[in-house]
């Protein structure tokens, strides 16, 4: 009797070892909880039944460690700085030349509020429509740079200038509007999210356009 019973634990001792091993092929993602169930497995042969069922809770706690370890969070990506154009009422110092005393259009305000982005257009888009331009009007609070001068000897330049980035590349434009924020064609290479920075005289500014890509958006191609 006691020879069955010294079989049946080396039975146990080498199903325990096998699947000790086994587990610790299964866990390469983490080489130091392998190396631990590896050097477990090595044990001496257990002889009495306290032996065994402690290596059976050793292998519950290990096997417990493997599959419930908390997944890690999927990677997030940053938000796009473009939103899409919204229709509202201009503020009343971008609405000259209207005759509606509270024209409704859709607009972008730069990020700062020194500039307004009047779209004229069903979409802006790239490539270029054939049937229509990509006309922006620009609206600027601020007073003209020469009435803001830090002396009379200033010399402002006047001319409105757009230099264009696409989020995410490192594409960009440039564009000029002579005279200040107005009436304008503005083109880009590329449909997709730009970040414009506005400069007139001394002021500066950020806006962001999201352009569609001229195929998607239905106009016409010509």
């Amino acid at each position: 009797m006691n020879d069955t019973l010294h079989d049946r634990t080396d039975a146990t001792d080498d199903y325990l070892h096998r699947a000790l091993l086994d587990l610790a092929d299964d866990a390469p993602h983490d080489p130091q909880l392998a190396a631990t169930i590896r050097r477990r497995s090595g044990w001496r042969r257990m002889t009495t039944a306290a032996p065994v069922a402690a290596a059976l809770a050793v292998l519950l706690v290990v096997a417990g460690m493997l599959l419930f370890r908390p997944a890690r969070p999927a990677p997030t990506h940053p938000a796009s700085a473009c939103q899409p154009v919204q229709t509202s009422v201009l503020p009343s110092w971008a609405r000259v030349g209207f005759t509606d005393p509270e024209p409704e259009m859709p607009s972008v305000l730069s990020d700062h509020g020194l500039f307004l982005a009047i779209v004229f257009v069903p979409a802006l888009v790239s490539p270029p429509a054939a049937d229509y331009n990509n006309k922006i009007l620009w609206a600027a609070r601020p007073a003209d740079p020469r009435q803001t001068s830090m002396s009379a000897g200033d010399r402002v330049d006047l001319s409105f200038h757009i230099d264009g980035r696409l989020e995410g590349t490192s594409t960009t434009m440039s564009t000029t509007v002579p005279g200040g924020p107005g009436p304008s064609i503005v083109d880009v290479p590329a449909p997709g999210c730009w970040v414009l920075r506005l400069t007139w005289g001394r002021y500066t500014d950020t806006v962001a356009l999201p352009y569609a890509d001229r195929a998607s958006a239905g106009s016409t191609t010509g």
